[in-house]
């Protein structure tokens, strides 16, 4: 009995390992000397990142390497953006088609003042899929009286609607969409470890399956 609960507990862990073995893809860890190509200004496209103030690469909020991301504009906007299949990088239709989720770290600087600043929305816009925006204004942060330290949150978007309504077809474009609103002096967000992931596990592989059934047969084998 005892070899077969073993066998059971190798089964199990089998399964979690080719559940949670899967790698993410990084579509934004923004760790090279410029901005990404296939990041930019919502409104004027991809690859512009640097023709706007408001961004620039950081080693603050980093939460993979050592950069990340930093936007700087108080108030409302729909600005930073994400277009799939640019330039050969990380992010291709593919990608996107292989996984159904969206996770992002988002941390905002310690504040010496009072306030709050959040990330506004996650919208997904693609071919067949249309535009689809995700209120994530509840998930923002705040500081009382004095400020407080720096802040981190990771924000995931399911976007499974989409690939439902792709269906067998290959859109022809993707988007990500960040919105983020703030007080009119805490508008600062570090974007970092964007990725890709499949958030449905995936079966154990027939060959792992079958070595842990032999090894349940053995056990049998000596029990009996």
């Amino acid at each position: 009995m005892k070899s077969c609960a073993m066998f059971a507990i190798v089964l199990v862990g089998l399964g979690a390992w080719a559940a949670t073995g899967r790698s993410a893809v990084i579509i934004g860890d923004f760790e090279g000397p410029t901005f990404p190509a296939a990041w930019g200004n919502w409104s004027t496209g991809p690859g512009n990142l640097g023709d706007f103030p408001k961004y620039s690469l950081s080693t603050d909020g980093a939460t993979s390497g050592s950069q990340s991301l930093l936007l700087a504009n108080a108030g409302y906007q729909q600005n930073l953006a994400f277009w799939a299949g640019v330039a050969g990088e990380p992010g291709s239709i593919a990608d996107f088609q292989a996984n159904d989720t969206i996770l992002v770290d988002v941390t905002f600087p310690a504040s010496a003042a009072s306030g709050w600043a959040q990330i506004y929305e996650i919208a997904f816009n693609s071919q067949y899929g249309g535009y689809e925006g995700r209120d994530y204004s509840g998930q923002g942060v705040g500081w009382g009286d004095g400020g407080g330290g720096a802040q981190t949150i990771t924000l995931s978007y399911d976007y499974s609607n989409h690939k439902a309504a792709w269906g067998a077809n290959t859109p022809g474009y993707i988007q990500i969409i960040f919105a983020t609103n703030s007080d009119s002096v805490h508008g600062l967000f570090h974007f970092d470890n964007v990725r890709l992931i499949n958030s449905i596990p995936e079966p154990i592989s027939g060959g792992l399956a079958a070595l842990a059934l032999v090894g349940v047969g053995a056990a049998r084998r000596r029990r009996g």
